[in-house]
């Protein structure tokens, strides 16, 4: 019989109690074993997002770059971008980096970047 590593994967995810909830176990749902709280370990930051608009980008290599080094700035929580848009949505902590810190980030792969929308 052959077995796929995502299956053995899951499996042993499913095992240990790491699954998380809504994943098909309710294990973490409920606060079972396995289960973690995330919100009660570290308080809440504020977070503030932006959208860049990203000049140069033209296929999903150029996404996956934008999105890598968006994420590697200290501070970034989470980061996304499109190629056939040609932007780029970043959530981030303002106490810890600034819009124009993203935009260098960006324009260290060679594209031009200029923020569209703030919030936060």
């Amino acid at each position: 019989m052959i077995v796929s590593r995502a299956f053995v994967a899951g499996l042993a995810l499913i095992l240990l109690g790491l699954v998380p909830a809504g994943c098909g176990s309710d294990a973490g749902a409920r606060g079972g074993k396995g289960a973690r709280s995330v919100n009660s370990v570290q308080p809440q930051k504020a977070v503030a997002r932006a959208v860049f608009a990203v000049q140069g980008m033209t296929c999903t290599g150029c996404e996956i770059g934008v999105k890598r080094v968006l994420k590697r700035v200290p501070g970034v929580v989470s980061a996304e971008a499109d190629y056939e848009t040609g932007k780029a949505w970043v959530e981030y902590d303002p106490a810890s980096v600034q819009v124009q810190q993203l935009v260098e980030a960006i324009g260290t792969l060679g594209y031009s970047a200029r923020p569209i929308e703030e919030s936060g």
